[in-house]
């Protein structure tokens, strides 16, 4: 898995414990439910800055979309 992750696109990233307070923030301002994980992402996107969430999953996207993202679908 290691060896995977070191491959071209994929790139890994430390998070602070700081990601947990932001999922809360994000989850307490929302009107749109989603998933402790799914929640978790969008918390790791907003302190990482990535603006784009790719997702097969409506709900996430539809919260990733309260919170200004761009939303890529495939299939959709």
């Amino acid at each position: 898995m290691e060896e995977l992750l070191n491959e071209a696109p994929l790139q890994t990233y430390e998070l602070e414990g700081s990601i947990f307070e932001t999922a809360i923030r994000q989850q307490e301002a929302s009107i749109v439910h989603c998933r402790s994980l799914d929640r978790l992402h969008l918390a790791a996107m907003e302190e990482l800055g990535v603006r784009r969430l790719m997702t097969h999953d409506g709900r996430q996207a539809e919260a990733a979309r309260e919170l200004g993202y761009e939303v890529l679908m495939p299939g959709v």
